[in-house]
């Protein structure tokens, strides 16, 4: 038994050193109208790994250098992001599903859409850029996206977020082969956030459209921001009221007011304003009824949204 336990341990030791010694093959389909600068992004900061972690080694390859016909077993295929995702090319589709079966595919940002043209994500739960929403949705609706999240894994597919999700890659990339401490180490040196859970959302265009509607709610405090009272104030009727608001802002009062609440929250917690004010300001009964509406709304707690602040 003793024996058996010994030869036990120096498996397991020698898998680990293989493991951290067999260079992680990395092939990036960097197709036509994907942005260029990625694949050169990704080699510096897989040669930043590979200096500041001991045995962490790679081979990168490129598809418009060398073309790869089929994965090699455990190798990782990056789909770089772009800004007019496109379906894949007969080629692309067969190297992509050659991945699927004997690796992983990660893809970026519009890289996503790509990959959804294959009915490879049905189903699934997948992240990419916040600009990329309605195109999901209108155009894959099996699809489930979660884009307030930068990365995304389905057993051997990982989707991520923005168009500056390279970071995020290469530490689920070091952390999956070599461990969360080199994954911190790589992450300190490079001064990142490491693999971030969330993505902040970008700014809609229909706060801007909206603006002449929140100056009329600003004039006003949080407990008079109610149908009855505004109504009075315009000398309306509640129903003429509603009619007045839908017609000349294209949207009813109570998602007005919703946005209008959304956007005071995220303004304030930008200035750094406490939860008991922000809490008073928006016109909460208490702390706890805006954090359920703050993540119900955000999909993500507030002390995750202040951590992305600090980013900016």
């Amino acid at each position: 038994m003793h024996f058996r336990k010994i030869l036990t341990k120096k498996a397991l030791a020698y898998t680990t050193y293989s493991m951290q010694n067999t260079p992680i093959d990395l092939h990036i389909l960097d197709f036509k109208g994907s942005l260029q600068s990625v694949p050169f992004t990704f080699k510096d900061h897989f040669e930043i790994a590979q200096k500041i972690i001991s045995g962490f080694e790679f081979r990168l390859s490129l598809e418009s250098e060398t073309p790869r016909k089929s994965a090699r077993k455990g190798a990782y295929l990056l789909i770089p992001p772009t800004l007019a995702p496109s379906p894949p090319t007969k080629r692309e589709a067969s190297l992509i599903k050659s991945y699927l079966s004997k690796g992983k595919v990660i893809a970026c940002c519009g890289g996503v859409i790509k990959l959804a043209h294959l009915g490879v994500l049905d189903d699934k739960e997948v992240t990419s850029h916040w600009m990329f929403q309605e195109s999901l949705k209108r155009n894959f609706p099996r699809v489930r996206p979660s884009l307030h999240k930068t990365l995304v894994q389905d057993q051997n597919i990982i989707t991520t977020g923005g168009i500056q999700s390279y970071l995020d890659v290469i530490c689920f990339i070091v952390k999956s082969t070599m461990g969360t401490a080199a994954a911190r180490k790589y992450n300190q040196f490079v001064q990142g956030y490491g693999v971030r859970d969330f993505q902040i959302p970008t700014i809609e265009k229909k706060e801007t459209e909206l603006e002449k509607l929140f100056k009329v709610f600003d004039r006003y405090r949080s407990e008079e921001l109610h149908l009855k009272f505004m109504a009075n104030e315009h000398n309306m009727s509640t129903r003429s009221f509603q009619r007045h608001i839908k017609l000349n802002y294209k949207i009813n009062l109570r998602k007005a007011l919703k946005e209008y609440r959304i956007q005071k929250i995220k303004s304030l917690l930008e200035k750094g304003f406490p939860i008991k004010q922000i809490s008073h300001e928006v016109g909460f009964q208490d702390d706890v009824s805006l954090r359920r509406f703050f993540k119900q709304e955000f999909k993500m707690p507030i002390s995750e949204y202040r951590k992305l602040l600090q980013l900016i």
